[in-house]
């Protein structure tokens, strides 16, 4: 079991009132085949708190990775489970890819949640324990899962809805859940490729929109794939605020990154190659010391060390648009990437400040 703590946290200024998912857990439904307690920090902290004061009551699933000794296994469990309590009666299916540490955004999840008042299931699978920069090495394991699971879910859908509609599929990645879902994407491209015909990845896996941030540069997905302004890049939310309307009904691939991100940065190529945040001519961008210059193998490794003594320092509630940090502007984004255009500003300034109350209860607890 968990430890509870009561305290009320600060509220931000014209904010008021504290949910009640923010002092407490919800009760997995009776009979579930993942309980989430007793499976790690991770299972509990995607499962357990849950919104309470939405006109639905959203759905999760996470498959642990000692739910089941195989990915396999883990994605039947979780299709089974996905099947038990109804997602496919929703409108809306978030696959969740997680960090190298099983962990999927506490505040992608619930602003996802709140932004379509609760009609959505939500699932996420366990490939790895590690931090992210620590787990290059299971990428292949990742994108393996990712298919698998993608694939279920397209199936099931199709099964059921096979003239089409059914409810939509939205896929986020964040760090290296990111790399591993761009992985599938362009393994199912390139499949298709070998037998001479060209297939959209998006479509082949069965995904209708998708959300990336911070993905680390030795991800190499092709932007091509998804054809003309099928996927769109940013380094900040001000270009999401200013795409036009046009563009904007284009994209069904968002990425965000930050220049100042040195797992965004991360690049064999650094070792060879100016990278485009470090101009031989003109000012550096934004996010980037002014007075750094490229240096052939010694920006490599900077570049890897000041990963890996960036990671996990967010500090809850403090969110921030810097760095490996993109709290700030996840709202932006995921309003704009899966087109819930019908949120308002000003919804959508309470729907963060209720996020950001969860993620200070939610990292504030003991979770077994």
């Amino acid at each position: 079991m968990m430890a509870l703590d009561p305290t009320r946290r600060r509220l931000s200024p014209g904010m008021d009132g504290v949910l009640p998912h923010t002092r407490a857990s919800v009760a997995q439904p009776s009979g579930t085949l993942l309980p989430a307690t007793g499976r790690g920090e991770a299972a509990a902290r995607f499962v357990l708190p849950v919104p309470t004061d939405l006109l639905k009551r959203p759905l999760r699933v996470y498959a642990s990775l000692v739910s089941a000794p195989t990915m396999e296994a883990r994605v039947d469990l979780a299709m089974r489970e996905l099947e038990r309590i109804g997602a496919f009666s929703r409108r809306n299916i978030f696959v969740g890819v997680p960090t190298g540490g099983g962990h999927v955004n506490p505040v992608t999840l619930e602003l996802v949640e709140r932004m379509v008042r609760g009609d959505v299931a939500s699932v996420a699978i366990q490939y790895g324990n590690a931090p992210s920069i620590l787990s290059i090495g299971k990428v292949d394991d990742a994108r393996r899962m990712v298919t698998a699971l993608l694939t279920r879910v397209r199936d099931r859908i199709a099964c059921e809805h096979p003239d089409g509609g059914g409810p939509r599929v939205l896929l986020y990645g964040e760090s290296l859940g990111g790399w591993a879902s761009q992985s599938a994407l362009d393994k199912a491209a390139r499949q298709a490729e070998r037998g001479n015909v060209h297939v959209d990845p998006l479509h082949a896996l069965g995904v209708d929109r998708v959300a990336w941030v911070g993905i680390p540069g030795f991800s190499r997905f092709p932007a091509r794939e998804l054809g003309p302004g099928g996927m769109q890049a940013f380094a900040s939310a001000d270009q999401i605020r200013t795409l036009d309307p046009a563009t904007r009904r284009q994209a069904r691939a968002w990425a965000l990154s930050h220049f100042s991100d040195p797992v965004h940065r991360a690049d064999i190529s650094l070792i060879w190659r100016r990278p485009v945040w470090l101009p031989k001519h003109g000012p550096n961008p934004v996010g980037v010391d002014p007075a750094e210059r490229w240096r052939p193998v010694l920006t490599f490794i900077d570049t890897l060390q000041m990963a890996f003594s960036s990671a996990n320092t967010e500090r809850p509630g403090e969110f921030r648009a810097d760095g490996h940090d993109y709290r700030t502007e996840l709202p932006t984004l995921l309003r704009a990437a899966f087109g819930f255009e019908d949120v308002s500003d000003g919804e959508l300034a309470r729907m963060t400040e209720q996020a950001r109350q969860s993620e200070v209860w939610i990292m504030s607890q003991t979770w077994k």
